[in-house]
């Protein structure tokens, strides 16, 4: 696993984890609310915090060119939306 240094969560997802949040919402079920545009806003700045690799394996993640030119990439999936560990965060 790598380790990365978070940038600030856009400003729009910070919204929408405290709407969430004051709502009494489970991270699921917050995260549930991640919908387009902002979730491609979110996983492009993940993807280029991780320089497009992935934090376990670090395999490269195509982007979306190449996930049209090529079916068999799977989509990017975002794990979480809250920080695992405040010393060593992973997106």
């Amino acid at each position: 696993m790598i380790f990365i240094k978070k940038s600030p969560a856009p400003a729009e997802l910070e919204a929408l984890k405290k709407e969430a949040e004051e709502k009494g919402l489970s991270d699921k079920e917050g995260y549930d609310h991640l919908k387009n545009p902002l979730k491609k806003q979110v996983r492009h700045a993940l993807m280029c915090e991780q320089g497009h690799l992935c934090a376990y394996c670090m395999r490269r993640i195509p982007d979306e060119r190449i996930s049209e030119e090529d079916k068999n990439f799977s989509d990017i999936y975002i794990e979480h939306w809250q920080a695992i560990s405040s010393e060593n965060d992973t997106g």
